[in-house]
C-alpha cells in the first residue's frame, strides 16, 4: 500500500472528525457544549450497535442491507408482545431481539445454503421486514409503552443517558470477541481468503450464518432501543439506518472486499456521521442538503477503499 492509503487508514478519519468539530464550534458554539455532546452519543446509539453488526458482514466480503428494517420491525414487534399482550418488558426486549436474529438466519441460510448473493437475499430480507412491520401495526405506531421500557431509550445511569451505556458494553465485547477468541479470527480469515480456511478445516458455511444471525440480532437491539426512546414501535422508522450504518463501517476503514476493518474504527466511523447531522442541524441545513452531503461523504470513502485496494 502506498504512504497515502497507510496514513489515511491510520490518521484520516480522525483528521477530518477533528476539522468538522473545530468548523461547526467556530460557525455554532453550542456545539461543543455538554449537553449536546452527550445527545451526539445518545443519537449513534442506536445506529452504532446496528453497524456493529452490519461490520461483521462487510468483513467477510458480504452485505446486510436489512439492518434498517429489520431494526423497525423490531421495535414494533417488542411493542406487540408487552402493549398486546401485556408480557413483561424483559419478554419484549428477548422478542425484538429474537425476531432480528430469525431474520438474520433466514439470510445466512439464503447466502449459505440457497447461494445467493448477499446483496440480493439481504435485500429480499429488507422487504419482508418492512411488510411485516406494516402488517402488524397496519400502518399505526404502537404507543404508550411500560416505562421500565422507555426508560431504556431516555433514562440515565448516573449521568450517562443509558443507551450510551449499552452501546459501549456491545463495542467492548464485540471488540474482545473479535480479537480474543477464534470466532473473530476466523471471521478476518473468511474475509481475506475464504477458501484458505475452508481448506483449513474450517466450516465456513456455518460461520457465515451465525455472522448474518449477529447482524440480525444487533438490528433487533438497535430497534428496540430506538422503539424505546421513541416510547413506539413504529414500522416506518430505521429506513436511513442502512446507509448510515453501512457509511459509518465503510467511513471506519473497513473494507468492501473483506478480511480489514477495526471495531474501533466503527466507532469512529459513528461519531463521525453522528456529529455531521448534528453540525448540521444546528447550522440549520435542510435535510436534503445532508442527504447530499451523506451521500458524497460514502462516495469519498468508498473510493478510498477501492485505491488501497488497488495498491495492494
Amino acid at each position: 500500500m502506498s504512504k497515502f492509503s497507510i496514513r489515511w487508514n491510520k490518521y484520516g478519519l480522525v483528521i477530518a472528525f477533528v476539522a468538522w468539530c473545530v468548523v461547526v464550534a467556530i460557525l455554532e458554539p453550542a456545539f461543543l457544549t455538554t449537553s449536546n455532546l452527550l445527545n451526539v452519543l445518545r443519537q449513534i446509539s442506536m445506529v452504532s450497535i446496528i453497524a456493529i453488526g452490519a461490520f461483521l458482514a462487510v468483513l467477510t466480503g458480504g452485505i446486510d442491507l436489512s439492518v434498517g428494517s429489520v431494526a423497525a420491525l423490531s421495535g414494533v414487534v417488542a411493542a406487540i408482545v408487552m402493549k398486546r399482550f401485556g408480557m413483561a418488558v424483559a419478554w419484549g426486549v428477548m422478542g425484538g431481539v429474537l425476531i432480528g436474529a430469525l431474520i438474520g438466519v433466514a439470510n445466512g441460510v439464503m447466502i449459505t445454503r440457497m447461494k445467493m448473493a448477499a446483496f440480493i437475499a439481504t435485500l429480499i430480507s429488507m422487504n419482508f421486514a418492512k411488510g411485516l412491520a406494516f402488517i402488524f401495526t397496519s400502518g399505526v405506531p404502537i404507543s404508550g409503552l411500560p416505562r421500565p421500557f422507555v426508560f431504556l431509550g431516555r433514562g440515565y445511569l448516573f449521568f450517562l443517558p443509558f443507551p450510551i451505556v449499552i452501546m459501549a458494553v456491545v463495542f467492548v465485547v464485540t471488540a474482545w470477541v473479535m480479537h480474543q477468541t477464534r470466532f473473530g479470527i476466523r471471521v478476518y480469515g473468511i474475509g481475506g481468503n475464504a477458501e484458505a480456511v475452508r481448506l483449513a478445516g474450517v466450516n465456513v458455511q456455518r460461520y457465515l450464518r451465525i455472522v448474518y444471525l449477529v447482524s440480525g440480532a444487533a438490528a433487533g437491539l438497535g430497534g428496540v432501543l430506538l422503539a424505546s426512546r421513541l416510547d413506539s414501535g413504529t414500522p416506518n422508522v430505521g429506513e436511513s439506518y442502512v446507509f448510515d450504518a453501512i457509511t459509518a463501517v465503510v467511513l471506519g476503514g473497513t473494507s468492501l472486499s473483506g478480511g480489514s476493518g477495526r471495531i474501533v474504527g466503527v466507532f469512529m466511523g459513528s461519531i463521525f456521521m453522528g456529529t455531521l447531522g448534528n453540525g448540521l442541524n444546528l447550522l440549520n441545513v435542510p435535510s436534503y442538503w445532508q442527504l447530499i452531503a451523506k451521500a458524497v461523504l460514502l462516495a469519498v470513502a468508498v473510493s478510498i477503499d477501492i485505491r488501497a485496494r488497488n495498491e495492494k
